[in-house]
C-alpha cells in the first residue's frame, strides 16, 4: 500500500510540474530554458501595446486572445477548486501557488486529478503552439475513401489531412476525415509509400 501511495504521489509531483516548472528544451545542442507553461499561457493572454519602453504597466497592454484567457480563467478556478476540496483555506494566489499548494497537501491523487492535469498541459502546448496542417491529395487505402463530409454537411475531396507541431515538421500526424484511420512516426511513410506505389 505504501508503495503504491508513493508512486502515485510522484506522478501527481511530475503532472503538476509538467505546468508549474520551468519548461526545458535541447535546441541545436543546447539547452533552453522556458517560462513555465501556466506562465506562458498567462503571458499569451496580452500583446504588449507600450512601445514608449520602460514601465511594465498593464496599461500598455491589450487583449490578445480570449480563448486563452478562457482556458486560464478555467485552470485557476479548478486549482482553486481542488485546494478547497482538499481541506485547503481559501487565498488569493496564482494558479501555479494553488497547484503546488494543493500537491503538497494531498496524499493520493487519484487517477481523475492526473488525467486532468496531463489533459491541461496537453491544452496549453496545443494553444500556445497551434498545429500546421495541410491536405493530402490521395484517396486512404484504409477505408478507400475519396471524400469527406464536413462540418456543415458538405461532400469534399482529400480526406486525409496532416497536421504537425509548427517547431517540428517531422512529427506529421495524418488521419482520414472519413473513416478516422490514422497515422504516426514510420505509418506515415507507409503511407506515402503506399500512394505513391498506387499512382505508378
Amino acid at each position: 500500500f505504501n508503495e503504491r501511495r508513493r508512486n502515485t504521489v510522484t506522478e501527481l509531483d511530475e503532472a503538476v510540474a509538467a505546468l508549474t516548472e520551468p519548461v526545458i528544451t535541447m535546441y541545436e545542442g543546447r539547452y533552453v530554458v522556458q517560462d513555465a507553461l501556466l506562465t506562458q499561457l498567462e503571458n499569451a493572454k496580452y500583446s504588449n501595446t507600450n512601445h514608449g519602453g520602460g514601465g511594465g504597466s498593464k496599461s500598455g497592454r491589450s487583449v490578445l486572445n480570449s480563448d486563452v484567457m478562457e482556458l486560464a480563467a478555467h485552470i485557476h478556478v479548478e486549482a482553486q477548486s481542488w485546494a478547497r476540496i482538499a481541506g485547503l483555506e481559501p487565498r488569493r494566489e496564482t494558479t501555479i501557488e494553488a497547484l503546488n499548494r494543493w500537491a503538497a497537501h494531498v496524499t493520493d491523487a487519484g487517477e481523475f486529478y492526473l488525467t486532468q492535469l496531463a489533459t491541461r498541459r496537453q491544452q496549453i502546448v496545443t494553444m500556445l503552439n497551434p498545429l500546421g496542417k495541410f491536405e493530402f491529395d490521395a484517396i486512404c487505402p484504409v477505408g478507400k475513401c475519396a471524400t469527406y463530409e464536413d462540418a456543415e454537411g458538405v461532400i469534399r475531396p482529400r480526406p486525409i489531412i496532416a497536421t504537425y507541431p509548427k517547431d517540428d515538421v517531422q512529427r506529421i500526424r495524418m488521419v482520414c476525415r472519413s473513416c478516422d484511420a490514422s497515422w504516426e512516426g514510420e505509418g506515415v511513410a507507409d503511407l506515402i509509400e503506399e500512394t505513391e506505389t498506387r499512382e505508378e
